[in-house]
C-alpha cells in the first residue's frame, strides 16, 4: 500500500494531478538547486483577509536568497511572502511592504517560523522555533485579496509565475498552515510542537496541493520530541529513545528575599544592603520642620479594615509647617492690628476656601501603603475633615486629621472618595477617583521607526530627586542607536536618559552627563536593565538581566528637578519634543518602574517579575500613561 501511495505521488508530480491527503510526519522535498519546481496550494477564501497567520517548517543548507511561501493576487505579487534573503534574516511581506527579523544563523537544523498580521493595528508577529520575536508593524488598515495563487518554493513576480530560479527553494518543507485569524501564543507554540491546532484555511493534515516539477513526498527523517519539564523542546533523530541536550533550555533564577519597608511583617527595619527612601511624618505637626528623617506617626486605622495599629509611614513628602508666634513689641503691634481688623471689618477680601485631595505616592501600588491628604487653601485652620466614599452609607473617618491612610492598598479600595473640610470660614469639598491601570502581562509595542510615536508617562513628582532608580524590560532587534527612557526638564533635556548607542553598550545620563556600561553581545533576547544614582556620592549602579555591573560615578551633588516630561521610545532634544526618528525605538517595552531612592539587587530581581519589595513613584502595576501616535498595548506571555 505504501509503495502504491509513493507511486501515485510521483505520478501526480509528472502529470500535475491535484492531491489532497494527510501529510502528518511527511515532507515535501525540492531536490534540485537551482530549480523551477514548486507546489501549488489550493485554498478557498470567501473574503479578503483582515488578519492571518502562516506557519511552516523548513530544512535546507542554502546560503543564497530563497522563497518559502508566496501568496500573490493579480494586483500585488507579494501580497503575502515569507522570504529568506540570507541565513540570518527573514523578510515578511504584506501588500508589497515588508519587515525584517534577524535570527541566529542556522546550524543544519529544522527551522519553524510563524508570521501573523492584523489589519486594525498593522502589528506583525514573528515566531522562530517556538519563540516570539519583537513585534513590528506594516500596512495598517490594508486588506489582503482573496483571489490568490499560493505557491511553495518559488517567489511570484507575476500572478502564478515570473519565477527567478536563484530565489527558488531547495530542501525540505513541512507543516504548512494558513489561518484567517491571528493565533494566540499558546497556539503558536502548539504549531511549533506539532500539537493539536484550530481549523485552518490550509492545513498540513488535509492539504490540497499540486506538484509542479521535481518535488517528491517522503517520510520525515527527523521529528520533534519533548524534553523533561525543566527543558524546552528538542529536535532529535527518530527513535533515538533519549532526549539530548535541548536547543533552548529554560533557566530559572531563585530570587533572594526582597527588601521590606520598616513595619512590614518580619522586618525591624530596612535590610543593610538596601538604600531606604525618605521616611517622614504626615503633614500637620505645627512647629516642626521635617525633611528626610524617620518619624513614628499615628497611622490610625485602615478606613475599610479596622484594627490596624501604629505603622511606619513611607512617604516622599517633606513637611515644613511653622507655628506663627509673637515676640516683643512687634508682636504686640501685630496682635493689635488683627484685633482692629476683626472689630471693624477692615480685612482684605477673603480668599475662596477650596480643597484638593492628593495621593501619596501619586501612582499607588497594590499591597503597599497609600495616603490620601485633603489639602485646604483659603482657611488657615480647618477644624474638621469628613471622609466618605461614594456608595458607602457610613463615613469613613471624621475628625481633625486630614489624612486618610490605607496601610495595605488593594482593589477593594478603588472608587471615588470625598473630603469635606470645615473651618471658621466655611466648608470645602473635594473628590478623588482612586483607580489603577495594572499592565502586568502587557507590553507597549512600537511597530516602526517614527518621528512622533511615543508613550508619555503622566506622573508628577512631588519634590526634586536626590536619589532614584529606573528599571525596564526591552525587546528589539535594532542595531542602530535608540532611546528607551527619557526624562527631560525645561533646563536640561537629558536630565535622566537610558540610551543604547549600539548592541554592546548602554549609556546612562544624569543632568546631561553620561557613563557607559558594556554588555555581552545579544542575539535577539529580552533585556532587563536597572540604573540607580545617588546625589551625595554620585555613585551609579547598573544591573543587566539581574546582575550588578561595576559601579561608576557622575554628577556628585546634583539635584534632578521634579517638573519633567517623561517619555518612552524617543529621546527628547527639547522639553517634550525634538525627536530624531533615527533614535526612535522599534520593539517592545514593559515593566517600567521609577523609584525616588536606590534599591538593592533583590529588589531588582523582584522588579524583573513585577513582584515589588519597595513601592515606586510609578510602576507597571499602576502605570499612568498616554499613547501618542502609533504605539499599541499588547498581551505579553508570562516570562519563564
Amino acid at each position: 500500500m505504501s509503495r502504491l501511495r509513493l507511486w501515485l505521488v510521483v505520478l501526480a508530480g509528472l502529470t500535475g494531478i491535484v492531491a489532497e491527503e494527510d501529510l502528518y510526519r511527511r515532507v515535501l522535498i525540492f531536490r534540485k538547486d537551482p530549480s523551477d519546481a514548486y507546489v501549488v496550494l489550493r485554498a478557498k477564501l470567501e473574503q479578503p483577509l483582515q488578519n492571518f497567520t502562516v506557519c511552516l517548517r523548513s530544512y535546507t543548507d542554502l546560503t543564497r536568497p530563497y522563497s518559502l511561501f508566496s501568496y500573490a493576487t493579480k494586483a500585488q505579487d507579494n501580497e503575502i511572502l515569507v522570504f529568506k534573503p540570507k541565513p540570518s534574516e527573514y523578510r515578511f511581506y504584506v501588500g508589497g511592504k515588508f519587515v525584517t527579523f534577524r535570527v541566529p544563523e542556522g546550524r543544519g537544523d529544522w527551522e519553524h517560523v510563524c508570521a501573523s498580521w492584523e489589519s486594525a493595528t498593522g502589528i506583525a508577529e514573528f515566531w522562530f522555533n517556538g519563540k516570539p520575536w519583537p513585534r513590528k508593524g506594516l500596512q495598517r488598515g490594508y486588506a489582503v485579496g482573496a483571489e490568490a495563487a499560493i505557491l511553495l518554493g518559488q517567489e511570484q513576480d507575476a500572478f502564478g509565475g515570473g519565477f527567478d530560479v536563484y530565489n527558488s527553494f531547495s530542501g525540505e518543507l513541512a507543516d504548512v498552515y494558513l489561518w484567517d485569524t491571528g493565533l494566540s501564543p499558546d497556539k503558536m507554540r502548539a504549531a511549533y510542537q506539532s500539537l493539536r491546532l484550530p481549523p485552518a484555511v490550509l492545513a498540513w493534515k488535509s492539504l490540497s496541493y499540486e506538484v509542479r516539477g521535481d518535488v517528491v513526498v517522503k517520510p520525515r527523517l527527523r521529528e520533534l520530541q519533548h524534553c523533561p519539564a525543566t527543558h524546552g523542546v528538542a529536535e532529535v533523530i527518530r527513535d533515538r529513545g533519549t532526549c539530548p541536550q535541548c536547543l533552548s533550555p529554560t533557566h530559572t533564577r531563585c530570587p533572594q528575599a526582597p527588601c521590606q519597608p520598616p513595619g512590614s511583617a518580619g522586618s525591624q527595619g530596612p535590610p543593610p544592603d538596601c538604600q531606604t527612601a525618605l521616611w517622614v511624618s504626615a503633614p500637620g505637626h505645627l512647629g516642626t520642620k521635617v525633611t528626610g528623617k524617620r518619624h513614628r506617626v499615628r497611622a490610625g486605622t485602615d478606613p475599610e479594615q479596622p484594627g490596624a495599629g501604629t505603622r511606619w509611614l513611607r512617604s516622599s513628602l517633606s513637611t515644613e509647617l511653622w507655628a506663627a508666634g509673637t515676640r516683643g513689641a512687634m508682636g504686640q503691634l501685630c496682635l493689635c492690628l488683627l484685633a482692629l481688623t476683626g472689630l471693624f471689618g477692615l480685612a482684605a477680601p477673603q480668599e475662596k476656601v477650596t480643597a484638593q485631595i492628593r495621593a501619596h505616592p501619586p501612582a499607588p501600588t497594590l499591597y503597599y501603603q497609600l495616603m490620601l491628604s485633603c489639602e485646604v487653601t483659603g482657611d488657615p485652620s480647618p477644624q474638621e475633615f469628613l471622609w466618605e466614599k461614594e456608595g458607602s452609607h457610613k463615613p469613613l473617618q471624621k475628625g481633625p486629621d486630614n489624612i486618610l491612610l490605607f496601610p495595605t492598598f488593594n482593589k477593594t479600595h478603588l472608587g471615588t472618595y470625598i473630603c469635606r473640610a470645615t473651618g471658621s470660614l466655611g466648608t470645602a469639598v473635594a473628590k478623588y477617583h482612586l483607580w489603577i491601570d495594572d499592565l502586568v502581562y502587557k507590553a507597549f509595542v512600537f511597530p516602526q521607526e517614527t518621528k512622533h510615536s511615543h508613550v508619555l508617562v503622566k506622573a508628577k513628582l512631588e519634590q526634586p530627586l536626590q536619589n532614584f532608580t529606573v528599571c525596564l524590560w526591552s525587546y528589539t532587534d535594532l542595531t542602530r542607536p535608540y532611546s528607551l527612557f527619557s526624562y527631560a526638564t525645561k533646563a536640561q533635556d537629558n536630565e535622566i536618559l537610558l540610551f543604547k548607542p549600539n548592541p554592546n553598550e548602554y549609556q546612562f545620563y544624569v543632568g546631561g552627563k553620561s557613563v557607559s556600561f558594556r554588555i555581552p553581545k545579544n542575539t535577539v533576547e529580552s533585556e532587563h536593565v536597572c540604573a540607580s544614582w545617588e546625589s551625595t556620592t554620585g555613585i551609579v549602579g547598573f544591573w543587566f538581566n539581574g546582575k550588578p555591573w561595576p559601579r561608576k560615578g557622575l554628577q556628585k551633588g546634583y539635584t534632578v528637578r521634579e517638573e519633567a516630561s517623561i517619555v518612552l521610545g524617543q529621546e527628547q532634544d527639547s522639553f517634550g519634543g525634538g525627536f530624531d526618528p533615527q533614535q526612535s525605538f522599534v520593539g517592545e517595552i514593559s515593566s517600567v518602574y521609577l523609584w525616588d531612592m536606590g534599591i538593592c539587587t533583590s529588589t531588582v530581581e523582584a522588579a524583573m517579575h513585577d513582584r515589588l519589595a519597595d513601592a515606586p513613584v510609578f510602576g507597571w502595576r499602576n502605570f499612568p500613561y498616554e499613547i501618542m501616535g502609533e504605539v499599541y498595548l499588547k498581551f505579553q506571555p508570562p516570562r519563564a
